[in-house]
C-alpha cells in the first residue's frame, strides 16, 4: 500500500519530460489484468481524443472484445485484460503527443491501490463501453503490418468461432458512414464468461476486405440439371451435321470405271 502511494507520488513529482514513451511503456507492462480493468475507464474518459486521433483500431478492438465478453461468447477477461493493454502499449508510444491530463491518469490508474475499485466489469459499467467514435479518415483501409497478438497461441482443445463484425453506428464529421471489418478469433473450451474454463483466445483487427460467400451444395445440382440436357442436345445435333455432310459428300463423288478398248466385229466380207 505504501509501495502504490509513493509510486503515484513519484509519478506526480516528475516533470513532462520524464513521463515519456519508456516510462509509460513500463508501466503498462507492469500493471496486471486486474488494475488493467479497473483502469480502463478513467484512462478512456481522460484520454478520449487521443483514442479517437492516434489508437483507434486498438481502441475498437477492446470495445468489441468487452461487448463479447459481456455476451458470453466465450470471451474470457484475460483477452479484455489483453486487449486493455495493447491500448496503454498504444498510447504510451504517442506519448509526445498526449495531453498533461492523459499521461497522469495512465499513471495514476496503473499505480493507485485497488481497494476502491469495483473488482469486475458489469453491463452497466464495462471497461471499454463504446462512446461516440469518429476514426480518422482513410485509417480502415491500410492494412496493418502484422496482427496484434498474433504471437500468442493458445493450446485447447474447444472449438473455434471467426466472427465477422461491422460498426455501423460510427460516423465522422461530414456525416459519411464509414464500416470497418473486425475479424474476432475466439477459442472457446467450456469456459463461462468469467474465463474460469481457460484462456480465450486473442482477438486481433484487420482492414475492411470482401468475404467470399460459397453457395450450398444443393445449388451445383440444380445448375447442372439445367445445363446438362442442353449440352447433350448441342452434341446430338452436331454429330448429326457431321454425318449428313460426310454423306453428302461421299454421293457427290464420280464413280470411274474401268473399261477395255475397242475392237469391230469382223465381217464374213473381211475374213474372206
Amino acid at each position: 500500500m505504501v509501495e502504490d502511494q509513493l509510486a503515484v507520488g513519484e509519478a506526480f513529482a516528475q516533470p513532462l519530460s520524464l513521463s515519456s514513451t519508456e516510462f509509460l511503456i513500463k508501466t503498462v507492462h507492469g500493471a496486471n489484468e486486474a488494475t488493467l480493468l479497473k483502469a480502463a475507464e478513467p484512462i478512456r474518459d481522460a484520454c478520449a481524443k487521443e483514442l479517437t486521433v492516434y489508437c483507434p483500431d486498438q481502441f475498437r478492438t477492446a470495445v468489441l472484445t468487452t461487448r463479447h465478453y459481456l455476451e458470453g461468447d466465450g470471451v474470457s477477461l484475460w483477452t479484455v485484460a489483453d486487449a486493455c493493454r495493447q491500448v496503454g502499449f498504444c498510447l504510451a508510444k504517442n506519448a509526445d503527443v498526449l495531453s498533461t491530463f492523459c499521461k497522469y491518469t495512465i499513471i495514476k490508474s496503473l499505480t493507485m491501490p485497488l481497494d476502491s475499485w469495483t473488482p469486475m466489469p458489469t453491463p452497466s459499467g464495462t471497461p471499454f463501453s463504446p462512446p461516440p467514435f469518429t476514426p480518422p479518415p482513410g485509417t480502415w483501409g491500410q492494412a496493418p503490418s502484422s496482427r496484434p497478438g498474433e504471437h500468442k497461441k493458445w493450446h485447447h482443445g474447444g472449438r473455434h468461432h471467426r466472427i465477422r463484425l461491422l460498426d455501423e453506428d460510427s460516423e465522422d464529421s461530414n456525416d459519411h458512414k464509414t464500416k470497418a471489418g473486425v475479424e474476432v478469433y475466439v477459442i472457446n473450451n467450456g469456459g463461462g464468461p468469467g474465463g474460469q474454463g481457460g484462456h480465450g483466445g486473442f482477438i486481433g483487427r484487420h482492414h475492411r476486405h470482401p468475404h467470399h460467400h460459397h453457395g450450398p451444395g444443393w445449388a451445383h445440382c440444380v445448375v447442372w440439371a439445367f445445363v446438362l440436357p442442353f449440352f447433350c442436345i448441342g452434341v446430338y445435333v452436331t454429330v448429326k451435321h457431321a454425318i449428313t455432310y460426310i454423306k453428302k459428300r461421299q454421293a457427290s463423288l464420280p464413280v470411274a470405271v474401268r473399261s477395255g478398248g475397242y475392237e469391230p466385229l469382223r465381217t464374213t466380207e473381211s475374213s474372206s
